[in-house]
């Protein structure tokens, strides 16, 4: 950033930077931090929505102004705003913007489990949003979580996940979810060796994978325990190769289907969570079509923390940005509404 040029007065012997001052208030006002953020603009002189404003007013910000807008609007015309846009009242919306437009004014936390319950009800069920979600998040916000979506379903994301027979990956992510109402343990380096060789020993030292010992090992791992354990893997496989094999790989080549998924969610979230959403944006984006349902759900929820990270490594891995396979691989207002997103960030 270059620093704009200071004028310096004398107040009772104190300076007063007012250049400085000045480009202050400006980067707090334009990033919606001092002062109220005007909606006016939103409405048109028919005291209708206008639709290009309110898309701006809702991927220029986070969520913590949006509510405000939530609220502006209520204000105004006694109506919630997620009811408006989801009745199209505003105009007839296309499906895909207004998922984004809803997710957008949902708190973050209630959107995910709004996916999540999405996911367990459809059948088949929507493997790659659990996996994405319940293995990517680290034990706090997991917990979080769980207690938002009691409280908002009336039944714990455990009994739903206990309710569907997908045999491994269920297993895993049950574990997972229970793992999270414990207290964390401590773990040390013997005890990242000893788990290192139980998993060695489980899946390319013997010619039969055992994956329980995979899932009971890494579904009640904290991600700094993963690492741990992950990088005395490497050491143990470095006599048959000269870099060792990685943990990672040994998933890759052990494993198949939605455990796979799953375990590679894990180790890579544990190492880097804006490498794996790189891959998993990347994924939706290549193929004969478009995973809209996962694009629209990451760049949604990942906007409010780490989409900045994501787009560095999405360039670092394939040499494009993500804007340009977006734009590439989608249309219209659709394309608008998530380059919006994807270039605040």
């Amino acid at each position: 950033m270059v620093w704009p040029r200071i004028q310096k007065i004398k107040i009772n012997n104190l300076r007063c930077d007012i250049t400085w001052l000045q480009h202050i208030r400006r980067t707090l006002n334009a990033n919606g931090i001092a002062g109220k953020i005007s909606f006016e603009n939103i409405i048109n002189e028919q005291n209708t929505i206008n639709r290009e404003e309110l898309v701006s007013v809702l991927t220029k910000h986070k969520y913590n102004v949006r509510t405000e807008l939530i609220s502006f609007y209520k204000q105004k015309f006694y109506e919630d705003l997620r009811t408006t846009i989801d009745n199209e009242t505003i105009i007839p919306i296309n499906k895909d913007v207004k998922d984004v437009m809803l997710g957008l004014l949902t708190p973050p936390l209630d959107f995910l489990c709004e996916e999540l319950n999405k996911a367990l009800t459809k059948w088949p069920i929507d493997e790659q949003t659990l996996i994405d979600t319940l293995c990517t998040l680290d034990r706090q916000d997991l917990r979080d979580l769980l207690d938002r979506y009691h409280i908002l379903y009336g039944n714990s994301l455990e009994e739903d996940i206990s309710s569907k027979n997908e045999a491994y990956l269920m297993t895993f992510l049950l574990l997972k979810v229970k793992n999270a109402a414990k207290d964390a343990a401590s773990l040390t380096l013997q005890d990242a060796k000893t788990l290192a060789e139980t998993l060695y020993n489980a899946g390319e030292g013997v010619h039969t994978t055992d994956e329980d010992v995979f899932i009971n090992i890494l579904g009640n791992s904290d991600f700094a325990h993963i690492k741990y354990i992950a990088e005395e893997y490497r050491k143990l496989s470095k006599p048959w190769k000269k870099s060792g094999r990685s943990l990672r790989q040994a998933v890759l080549d052990e494993f198949s289907q939605g455990l796979k998924k799953a375990l590679v969610a894990v180790l890579d979230s544990a190492e880097n969570p804006a490498t794996y959403f790189a891959q998993a944006l990347h994924n939706a984006l290549q193929g004969p079509g478009t995973d809209d349902a996962a694009l629209k759900r990451i760049i949604v929820h990942r906007s409010e923390t780490d989409l900045d990270k994501i787009k560095k490594e999405y360039v670092k891995l394939y040499s494009r940005t993500l804007a340009e396979d977006v734009e590439a691989d989608t249309s219209g207002e659709y394309t608008t509404i998530l380059l919006a997103i994807i270039n605040r960030s």
